[in-house]
């Protein structure tokens, strides 16, 4: 539906902006300089999180199986990013908001109820407003 075509968008741009800043990095030059390519983390942290947001309403509102493991996936890659985008910034706060993010990760899998879910979207929402 509408949701996985936002899901393979958000991946085949971060696949994208990641060729970018690599081959600019190998290069020496290109349109991504350091600046740019913090920019484009922050951003990415943000979309990361966001998608994650969303794919925990609708695996929520899901009681379809094959639709929640779609939203599972989502909700993986999207916390990869979120690693990796922290890494990249060698942010230690964020790396330590994304073990938060994980843990409750963890625990609304394993009890998908509405605290658990709530918790977790506290978690995102703190990440979306983490200031850069």
């Amino acid at each position: 539906g509408t949701f996985s075509l936002l899901y393979f968008t958000f991946l085949s741009i971060f696949d994208k902006e990641r060729k970018e800043v690599s081959m600019g990095e190998v290069g020496g030059i290109g349109p991504t300089g350091p600046q740019e390519s913090k920019k484009m983390y922050e951003t990415e942290y943000k979309h990361a999180a966001d998608l994650f947001q969303r794919a925990l309403d609708e695996d929520m509102k899901s009681n379809n199986k094959y639709q929640k493991e779609e939203f599972h996936q989502v909700m993986n890659k999207a916390n990869l990013v979120l690693n990796e985008t922290a890494k990249e910034l060698k942010r230690s706060d964020l790396l330590k908001q994304n073990q938060q993010i994980e843990q409750d990760y963890k625990n609304y899998m394993s009890h998908p109820d509405a605290a658990a879910k709530q918790k977790l979207q506290e978690d995102l929402e703190r990440a979306k407003r983490s200031p850069f």
